[in-house]
């Protein structure tokens, strides 16, 4: 019994697709309740409801539930109450919510918290009228429960050393399990005991061994590889249990790591993807393999083809989805969709990642704050994103870095943080976790209902004729101009455009434009993301390159059509005031070296303790030297070099004497010091100025030419000091080069042991 009730409710089912119907034919939610006792009970005392501030929601009808007898009531909303079928005036919600039972002088006689449902499935009691609840694949309307519960005796989630883990069922249902992300099945493995939960570290690699892509002399990107060395690898284990051949427990599935906690392995949160290796792998169905989709017909075929490169709902697999914060344990842990995500880079090797949030898998909602610097706590979609697209390089951190230098611009953009995933297990790699953009993304970002959004897609009409309107009329008349205005949110549009061209994305304008506007009547408005390819082209000209002419076939081109606004907006003399006026604004500011820098830093220092182990496994970049080289030679020198060399193109494509930003990118040597000099060997590199500065290429030779010493750069801040630790070499005069802000610098230090 039921902590001494009479009358229980005994059985919620919150999704019935495929269940028991009512009169009409309609598979409508229902409630189940039990009479525990010898005795008939009139109902026409009780109520329910979904609301405990209102616990008369629904009255019975005066009608008797005899002893050890089931009572089905429909959550249909129809609110019937005068016939053999009773229906309440209420539905209840899968994504969870309270059921009330209680009596009519007010007193509380039952109550159950359902949690989220997915279809056709039972929330019910552990044996009628039992204290436990339990979600069960097997509702059993008007029919004893069937139903159970697994309980482990270690949460999931990073552990010093190995450990015994119990699972105990609350009934003596058989438990089975699988150790390979499969679901469990009377067939599998059967639990007998404690499980030992050790090191895997002598494991051989599995997953990891399967070919996913086409060969390397034939994509853009990183294909498969064999991984160099055996890659670390965590216990995925799912548990269900089972009673004549029918399983009545929910799937368990939870992700072991026993030799180390995660501070000791990472330095950023976890992520453990668990699913059916066939959704992956599988060579018609597996979504992370060229598979039967594969066209190797032609060069451009071969980039774009294969299962990874199809989309859709059909191409979603159901999934498990933890994640672990910092602290090791488990903040997220739910059934969720998984597809693959990006364009071209769908490719390579190492694939990103989307995941959705369903009713249809259990939680509707993945709830919890996964970026520290957004106040928000529940999100539908998540993208788990590579950056093998990066251009120039596998610097990795493009597009996180353009995101935070431009996040306080006024346009949308993603929040983001660096991730390690495992698939079944098995390490695989430094992921960036970002918002997915789309409608919840803008509604959430700006409160807007999501109703109330569009986003561009091009079966989208206004947007076209607004396009064909700023082709066909001169916007130097201020009427024409005025009609753009209406249209669109100029103060958007002019810091979306600034910062693409600060940031020289050459993969764009045709390429990672999204837009959007508040229905009926708002006004359109540019989201920033994407930015692989910046950072790359430092001399690129991005006035010119925005300034595409009409194929002389006259046909469509997608450039030319992405670029309409901007081009025609040049002719109105008060649209190129503004936008100098905010460049060089923007100049001093928000793209000012010296701030830009210190971003470039903050980033750099969260990502590089992962690089090296990502690199093992998959090769790109070759180490973690080669990409602190690249941060330092490619990336910060672009932020060095880039105001300038973008001052001097506003000015020449505009006609301009002068913008109100000056630049310099000469540095004062006296501004590093070296000392102390002469040195036992250990000296460092100090930053006297006032602003940051990036050091790269620190080599050492001897006085013959020699190169004896390299150290890869940083950047320094203001008393910022770098460090160098000489091997050891024979006393005497040594030859010290480095470049601070791309000017190299040569000192002789002086070496001398005791």
């Amino acid at each position: 019994m039921a902590f001494g009730q009479s009358l229980v409710l005994n059985e919620v089912v919150s999704k019935n697709e495929n269940g028991v119907e009512d009169e009409d034919g309609n598979t409508s939610d229902w409630i189940e309740l039990f009479n525990t006792t010898s005795q008939p009970i009139d109902l026409g005392q009780y109520a329910l409801s979904d609301d405990e501030t209102v616990p008369e929601k629904w009255v019975f009808p005066s009608i008797s539930l005899g002893s050890s007898e089931y009572l089905l009531v429909f959550a249909s909303g129809k609110d019937r109450r005068g016939g053999a079928i009773l229906h309440t005036n209420f539905r209840i919600s899968s994504g969870g919510e309270s059921i009330v039972l209680s009596k009519l002088n007010g007193e509380r006689v039952d109550h159950v918290a359902v949690p989220f449902l997915g279809d056709d499935e039972a929330y019910a009691r552990i044996g009628d009228a039992g204290a436990n609840w339990a979600r069960t694949p097997l509702p059993t309307p008007r029919a004893a429960n069937i139903a159970n519960q697994l309980i482990f005796s270690h949460e999931e989630g990073f552990y010093p050393g190995p450990f015994n883990l119990d699972i105990q069922a609350v009934s003596s249902d058989t438990i089975f399990f699988t150790r390979n992300g499969e679901y469990p099945t009377p067939f599998d493995e059967f639990y007998a005991g404690p499980l030992s939960i050790e090191s895997r570290s002598d494991d051989p690699n599995v997953f990891s061994e399967i070919v996913t892509t086409a060969s390397s002399s034939e994509l853009s990107y990183q294909a498969w590889q064999s991984p160099p060395v055996n890659i670390h690898k965590g216990h995925v284990l799912r548990f269900a249990s089972f009673r004549s051949g029918k399983r009545t427990s929910p799937v368990y599935t939870k992700t072991y790591f026993a030799d180390g906690e995660l501070e000791e392995r990472f330095t950023t949160p976890v992520i453990s993807l668990v699913l059916d290796s066939n959704s992956l792998f599988n060579y018609d169905t597996g979504i992370y393999v060229t598979g039967a989709n594969f066209d190797d017909s032609s060069p451009l075929n071969i980039e774009f083809s294969g299962n990874s490169f199809e989309k859709g709902r059909e191409w979603e697999r159901a999934v498990n989805f933890t994640y672990f914060d910092l602290d090791g344990k488990s903040a997220v842990s739910q059934a969720a969709g998984i597809r693959i995500h990006g364009g071209k880079t769908r490719q390579a090797a190492q694939k990103s990642f989307r995941v959705y949030a369903r009713s249809a898998y259990g939680a509707s909602e993945f709830e919890h704050q996964f970026f520290d610097d957004r106040d928000h706590e529940s999100y539908k979609r998540l993208v788990i994103r590579t950056s093998t697209g990066a251009w120039g390089g596998t610097s990795i951190i493009n597009d996180v870095l353009a995101n935070r230098i431009a996040q306080d611009l006024n346009f949308e953009s993603q929040k983001s943080r660096p991730v390690i995933v495992y698939l079944n297990g098995e390490y695989w790699g430094l992921y960036t976790l970002m918002d997915r953009i789309d409608e919840h993304f803008l509604s959430y970002k700006t409160g807007i209902l999501q109703g109330s959004i569009e986003l561009w897609d091009w079966t989208q009409t206004d947007y076209r004729s607004l396009v064909d309107f700023v082709e066909e009329n001169d916007l130097s008349i201020d009427v024409h101009y005025q009609t753009v205005l209406d249209q669109i949110d100029i103060d958007n549009f002019i810091d979306y455009n600034i910062a693409q061209q600060f940031f020289a994305n050459k993969d764009w304008p045709a390429n990672n434009s999204i837009h959007w506007k508040e229905k009926p009547n708002g006004k359109w408005r540019w989201i920033f993301y994407d930015l692989d390819a910046g950072f790359t082209f430092p001399e690129e000209d991005m006035f010119e390159h925005m300034m595409f002419e009409p194929p002389a076939s006259g046909g469509f081109d997608a450039n030319v059509f992405a670029s309409a606004l901007y081009r025609n907006l040049l002719e109105n003399e008060d649209f190129v005031d503004r936008y100098v006026a905010r460049f060089s604004e923007l100049l001093v500011t928000t793209f000012n070296k010296d701030s830009t820098l210190i971003k470039l830093s903050k980033v750099t220092e969260i990502y590089d303790p992962e690089i090296s182990v990502h690199a093992q496994r998959w090769g790109e970049p070759v180490s973690q030297l080669e990409w602190r080289d690249l941060v330092s030679t490619e990336i910060a020198q672009f932020l060095v070099t880039r105001p300038c060399t973008v001052r001097d193109q506003l000015m020449q494509f505009f006609d301009l004497d002068q913008v109100g930003f000056e630049c310099t990118t000469v540095l004062d040597i006296d501004d590093i010091v070296v000392f102390p000099n002469p040195t036992n060997g250990n000296f460092n590199l100090q930053n006297k100025s006032e602003s940051n500065r990036s050091l790269s290429n620190v080599e050492v030779y001897n006085t013959i030419g020699q190169l004896v010493f390299t150290k890869a750069g940083e950047i320094l801040m203001p008393g910022g000091r770098s460090q160098v630790q000489l091997p050891t070499l024979p006393n005497g005069l040594y030859i010290l080069a480095f470049e601070i802000d791309g000017q190299r610098i040569v000192k002789r230090i002086a070496l001398s042991r005791g």
